[in-house]
């Protein structure tokens, strides 16, 4: 058989058409016994009891985006970078972000996303008179924060440019522009005055005597007001720079531009959407964060882009124009189909605060939403009480805190529902802050907890509704699993203690870390609708911790965003008895039925180095099942596989088809893979 394999390889000359067929070839149904090579085999015995009283929640496998984190910006449509000016805060070896290379370029989650392109300015080698300048406002003219840019084309014989290079432009997709823009004057009583002809272009990366395509408008606003056109769409498609011409003795000053492409999706990147929704569908996403979330404020993401403020004071240090807001997030939320969870500063703000946020969101007569043009409620159901907010409180005083703004809040709306935080320092008094909270809040969330941990959190939560006749749910809203299925305990925070030499990040992208990713999930699995959801880490480009990496010639799934996706395509809700479960090393195991109890998935996942055979018996069932059954694999060359903008396939998914026609079998499953099984009853 190897033969074969050889020759079809030199017959492609391509590596994945051979592991594909490797893969398909080798995950092999035998059912003629149950011993190999003179070996017995550990049956896996799936009974009929289901080890749930409540089906798999339909939310379970969520997600964080967290604003002004690594590049979570990428899913915004915008190409054009620092498109306000304000001063954008560079890499550095610092903080939360560490990198073991000599720059964050060498890491292996590094893609053209992170570039941080610089604007620059461009004259003719015989102009020494035209200048191109960001300055600060101060006391004088204000456009949008700080900064802006003034062009003046002194010598008025060649033109002048202001430029930011490595846009990535598509074939066919046209480009919407906009900017604030003066013609200098600033101070005046009247609105209008001088006009400036003004050129907006695309160009080859680097090469102004070839235009792609270039637009000319007049701007005769004296003050900074919004003006904005249309590029047409072209057979172009790479590397490109975009620029602000200036030709003739003139100048002008310019804001806060931004350069859409038409296949936006309200806003949002349209092809990270579409990957979104075919591939890793959230059933939920937290929103603005994480640690960004409680110095949020959530006014400032409101109303016209324009007149949204700069926000300087933001957790992670960055500087953010709010392009971003709860209207924008929301509509992400509709068209992926999935619930919005707002994080409600508690620490630094007020519950009045909290309370006009949900009246804004879903109250159908608020008045602020409906004179921005909103006048459809945005339902938000989901509202988490802060972040970490053991930085500042201890546990008592933030569970009356919960109170006190549940109480606001609900008022609003009593059907919302409440998360509040048990995790780390917290969590020893988890039982008194039920006691002080219970009537108020709806889920609790253990974010730092083990698997072991938030087992006993549901034991004490069924307990407790039981005796009180309430039901309150868990939930993990920042879930981080452990890099490798057997690493070192984690800490609080769920962040690993590694003693690798690689940072947290580089070892995000690994495909082991992917494999632990299924392994924590299949746990939660059969915790049933007790747990309603997990938050990953992050969605789109958290220096490599994220499901998805927003490149600028496209996006791709990460090893993780791999595993969620091998997750997406599995109908699981009734989890199963297995008997023998942890009975073979590296190896966990998951029996579970669709919500029809029509269609039973076995998952399995092999940890090991090796290629492993396991037996199974589900004559316990009472259903007769059809001889054919699909097949999915998930699978890498090794555990230190990751995907990348070159390899986008490294760890990849193949369906097959086999054919089991008793219900003893022996599953021949690759190395360092997961692999499901579904059978469809009769």
């Amino acid at each position: 058989m190897i033969s074969i394999f050889y020759k079809l390889y030199k017959f492609t000359g391509k590596y994945k058409s051979f592991l594909a067929l490797t893969v398909l070839c080798t995950t092999v149904l035998n059912v003629s016994g149950q011993k190999r090579s003179n070996n017995t085999l550990v049956t896996y015995n799936i009974k009929q009891d289901i080890i749930v009283s409540e089906p798999v929640s339909p939310l379970l496998y969520g997600n964080l985006l967290e604003l002004g984190f690594g590049r979570s910006e990428n899913i915004w449509a915008e190409l054009l970078y620092n498109r306000d000016f304000e001063f954008d805060k560079p890499y550095s070896n610092e903080g939360w972000l560490t990198y073991d290379r000599k720059t964050p370029q060498l890491e292996d989650w590094w893609h053209s996303g992170y570039e941080e392109s610089k604007w620059h300015f461009v004259k003719a080698n015989t102009d020494n008179s035209s200048t191109g300048e960001r300055l600060t406002t101060g006391y004088w003219p204000t456009a949008h924060g700080k900064f802006f840019v003034t062009l003046d084309n002194k010598s008025g014989n060649t033109p002048v440019y202001y430029a930011q290079d490595s846009l990535y432009l598509k074939k066919g997709v046209g480009y919407h522009f906009s900017g604030l823009f003066s013609n200098g004057t600033f101070f005046s009583g009247d609105q209008y005055g001088r006009k400036v002809e003004v050129i907006v272009g695309l160009y080859p990366n680097g090469d102004f005597t070839k235009p792609i395509v270039e637009k000319t408008f007049s701007i005769n606003s004296n003050q900074f007001n919004k003006f904005e056109t249309d590029l047409p769409p072209t057979q172009y498609e790479g590397r490109a720079t975009f620029a602000i011409k200036l030709v003739g003795k003139t100048n002008l000053s310019f804001d806060l531009l931004s350069l859409m492409p038409s296949n936006n999706v309200k806003g949002w990147n349209g092809d990270v959407v579409k990957l979104m929704n075919n591939s890793v569908p959230a059933g939920i996403i937290r929103f603005p964060g994480g640690c960004f979330a409680s110095l949020y404020n959530w006014r400032d993401g409101i109303g016209k882009t324009e007149d949204r403020p700069v926000s300087y004071d933001t957790w992670w240090g960055n500087i953010f124009t709010n392009d971003i807001g709860t209207v924008e997030f929301v509509d992400l939320c509709k068209e992926t189909k999935a619930e919005p969870l707002l994080c409600v500063p508690v620490m630094f703000d007020t519950p009045e605060n909290a309370r006009d946020w949900v009246d804004f969101c879903n109250n159908p007569n608020n008045e602020l939403r409906n004179r921005i043009g909103r006048p459809e409620p945005l339902n938000v159901k989901y509202w988490e009480l802060d972040n970490e907010t053991y930085r500042r409180l201890d546990a008592i005083s933030y569970a009356k805190k919960c109170v006190e703004f549940a109480k606001a809040m609900k008022k609003v709306d009593p059907t919302i529902k409440l998360i509040m935080g048990n995790y780390f320092v917290f969590h020893d008094k988890f039982e008194e802050m039920l006691e002080i909270a219970s009537p108020y809040i709806d889920i609790i969330s253990n974010r730092g907890g083990s698997v072991e941990e938030l087992t006993g959190d549901l034991k004490v939560l069924a307990a407790f509704n039981a005796k009180h006749k309430t039901d309150i749910k868990l939930c993990h809203t920042e879930f981080r699993a452990p890099l490798e299925i057997e690493g070192p305990a984690a800490d609080g925070l769920n962040k690993p203690v590694n003693e690798s030499k690689e940072s947290l990040f580089t070892q995000s992208v690994r495909w082991k870390h992917g494999l632990s990713i299924l392994d924590q999930y299949i746990k939660y699995q059969k915790f049933g609708g007790a747990f309603a959801f997990a938050n990953l880490v992050n969605y789109t480009d958290g220096w490599g911790e994220n499901e998805i990496n927003i490149a600028k010639e496209g996006p791709f799934l990460s090893a993780v965003g791999k595993s969620v996706a091998f997750l997406n395509k599995l109908a699981i809700s009734y989890p199963l008895k297995i008997e023998n479960e942890s009975a073979v090393k590296d190896v966990a195991v998951q029996a579970a039925w669709n919500d029809k109890k029509d269609q039973l998935t076995i998952v399995v996942l092999n940890f090991s180095t090796q290629k492993k055979s396991l037996s199974f018996n589900i004559e316990d069932l009472k259903n007769q099942f059809k001889n054919d059954q699909k097949v999915i694999t998930l699978s890498a060359k090794s555990l230190m596989s990751f995907n990348s903008p070159t390899d986008k396939e490294a760890v990849n998914s193949i369906n097959s088809t086999m054919n089991i026609k008793n219900k003893k079998f022996v599953l021949n499953v690759n190395a360092n893979s997961a692999t499901a099984v579904e059978f469809i009853s009769k």
